[in-house]
């Protein structure tokens, strides 16, 4: 396999003593132009006492290259600070610039900067799919240029043979017709954007897939008829506020059935304008390899400070579906339009009813010969019983987490 080799050699700066001036020159991109030929683009930066000067447009700029030959003038003019020049592959390119104002008061030259690219360009083409197959617009690819090291938009076609390369699918959501990013090639479980694609001889085309995402899910978790705290996992969330979603050098994406359960509040409207974008309905996790949203309640919740264990009464669904029924984890399908999950949960020692534990001059706890406590409380409009065997420090809602007037 050949390798892209980048040769870049110094050469000292030329400047007018005393003139204050340097210009310095980059690679703001370099790749593939053609079967036969690369491109590079080179930027100059001209700077006035270590500073950028505010008007390069008002400066004379003189382009010079050679690929083995003599130097050759390739462009000049003023404001001209970039430049784009073709090479035959294998050739190797040296250039340089030369900077002057109107008045020719100065004159400095920038260091020299050889550049190479290597290898075999291979023709892919990028598709962009609805999910009843239609073309979808709007959408561009973005590659990672391993030669510059940076994200370039409009990818041109060309990638190279042999190596592993980055592409992401942009945007990730679009507001028109709600579309989201779900999945590339024909794989339902290849969801991770940006991805990476090995290049081969008969590699020839990326296809992302994008599909009508929902914004009228919502979730709720209720102890003891009060909103509490939710734990939500979405396969196609971006979260930029959390580092956990970021791959340097890379950036954001998004981590599939990798990623961290993100907290919070109840009720949780997963709408299109919130971070997640809404969600896809029937992401079934009953297929093998298939992404899945899932959802988590906390063991235990935090009332003044003091923690409070946390037990499952039951699920109310509409339009969703359940992978485990009688757990605080688990799997969910969103089925339709105005999904609705919510968990309703029972507090060790809380209550909606605030007379339930003041002082009334009523009996609250009884302790048994064997040195064990009772409580029996109202909550919700049903009756509670807990038994605590460490003398108060810890309690159990007894009855198998059920109310004795059930």
């Amino acid at each position: 396999m050949k390798k892209v080799i980048l040769f870049c050699f110094i050469i000292f700066t030329q400047i007018f003593p005393q003139s204050g001036y340097n210009v310095t020159i980059k690679k703001t991109d370099l790749w593939w132009a053609s079967k036969e030929t690369w491109v590079v683009k080179f930027k100059a930066n001209l700077f006035y006492n270590g500073n950028p000067v505010s008007n390069p447009e008002d400066y004379y700029y003189s382009w010079y290259a050679k690929d083995g030959g003599n130097w050759v003038e390739i462009a000049y003019g003023y404001g001209i600070d970039t430049k784009n020049t073709d090479e035959t592959i294998n050739h190797m390119l040296s250039a340089y610039v030369i900077v002057t104002d109107s008045n020719n008061t100065f004159n400095v030259t920038s260091d020299t900067m050889r550049v190479d690219l290597n290898g075999i360009p291979i023709v892919t083409y990028f598709f962009t799919r609805k999910e009843d197959g239609s073309t979808l617009s709007y959408v561009q690819p973005n590659h990672w240029r391993y030669t510059i090291n940076k994200w370039m938009p409009n990818f041109n076609s060309f990638l190279t043979k042999g190596y592993k390369e980055r592409i992401k699918s942009f945007p990730f959501f679009i507001d028109v017709n709600n579309y989201k990013f779900h999945y590339w090639q024909n794989n339902a479980g290849r969801i991770i954007n940006y991805d990476t694609f090995t290049v081969y001889n008969d590699f020839s085309s990326i296809i992302s897939n994008y599909k009508t995402s929902n914004g009228t899910v919502q979730i709720k978790s209720l102890v003891d008829s009060y909103n509490s705290k939710i734990l939500f996992k979405d396969p196609w969330l971006v979260d930029t506020t959390n580092q956990a979603y970021y791959e340097y050098p890379y950036g954001y994406r998004n981590l599939g059935m990798d990623a961290p359960y993100d907290t919070a509040d109840s009720p949780l409207y997963l709408t299109l304008q919130s971070k997640y974008k809404g969600v896809f309905l029937n992401q079934d996790y009953n297929i093998p390899g298939n992404p899945y949203y899932a959802i988590k309640i906390p063991s235990s919740i935090t009332v003044n400070g003091n923690p409070h264990k946390v037990y499952l009464l039951g699920w109310d669904l509409t339009n969703a579906q359940l992978q485990h029924n009688n757990s605080l984890e688990t799997g969910v399908v969103f089925m339709d339009d105005n999904a609705n999950v919510t968990a309703n949960l029972k507090g060790s020692l809380l209550s909606n009813n605030y007379s339930a534990f003041s002082n009334n001059s009523q009996r609250k706890i009884v302790r048994t010969l064997d040195g064990y406590l009772h409580l029996v409380y109202e909550s919700m409009g049903k009756v509670w019983y807990e038994m605590s065997t460490d003398n108060g420090a810890t309690w159990n809602l007894m009855n198998n987490g059920k109310p004795l007037n059930n």
